[in-house]
């Protein structure tokens, strides 16, 4: 293999390892792919305010799906914004993420 083809070959290795793109069925990537959808949902891409450790628990295999509870509210200078608790199911197939159900408790 010449030097040329070494550095594609390694960097393409490298993406891989790292999972780049968020497809990987882990917890992060569940608690991100329910909050992109609350936030799509709600209509205010960024102006939410989401729990920084959101309970993610894997409730099946194959395909992977995680249940993620959470809380999030409007950002609010004072830090004492209105929260919504959410329980969200996600389920990653074949590196496609789909949120299957999404629950709020405004309590």
């Amino acid at each position: 293999m010449r030097p040329t083809r070494l550095i594609p070959t390694a960097f393409l290795a490298a993406l891989a390892l790292t999972g780049c793109g968020g497809a990987e069925p882990t917890a992060e990537n569940a608690a991100a792919e329910c909050e992109h959808y609350i936030e799509h949902e709600m209509g205010s891409p960024g102006d939410l305010d989401f729990d920084d450790s959101p309970e993610v628990t894997l409730t099946a295999e194959d395909p992977w799906e995680y249940e993620v509870v959470g809380g999030a509210g409007p950002e609010d200078g004072s830090g004492t914004a209105e929260r919504t608790e959410y329980t969200c199911v996600a389920v990653n197939n074949s590196g496609d993420w789909i949120v299957v159900d999404l629950r709020a408790d405004e309590g």
